[in-house]
């Protein structure tokens, strides 16, 4: 992957605390990265847009979007995340995604 790919991450939603807003929970190297994005940015695993808020307390298994800032070896990449942090993560956890954005989607 090249810096500039746009890839998904396997992670969890919760509702946010705006209805446009979902928490997101990226489980990764032992632990839980937690943070906010626009609903824009979360999936279902067949790619449909996660929607609907979830109800309170309940978690929809999906993907996120997110940008590669840069690769770190072998087995890491550097990740730019809708929250506007970047996170360091495990090279298998994400998939290019560029061809299964939706138009109405900015990146």
């Amino acid at each position: 992957m090249d810096k500039g790919t746009v890839v998904f991450i396997p992670c969890a939603f919760q509702r946010g605390g705006f209805p446009n807003e979902r928490v997101f929970i990226i489980r990764a190297r032992g632990g839980e990265l937690r943070g906010v994005a626009d609903a824009r940015y979360c999936y279902h695993h067949d790619g449909r847009p996660v929607g609907d808020e979830p109800p309170e307390g309940e978690e929809i298994k999906g993907r996120l979007l997110g940008l590669v800032v840069r690769m770190l070896g072998a087995a890491s990449v550097r990740v730019h995340l809708p929250d506007g942090e970047v996170y360091d993560l495990d090279r298998a956890q994400v998939v290019p995604a560029r061809e299964a954005i939706p138009r109405h989607v900015p990146v």
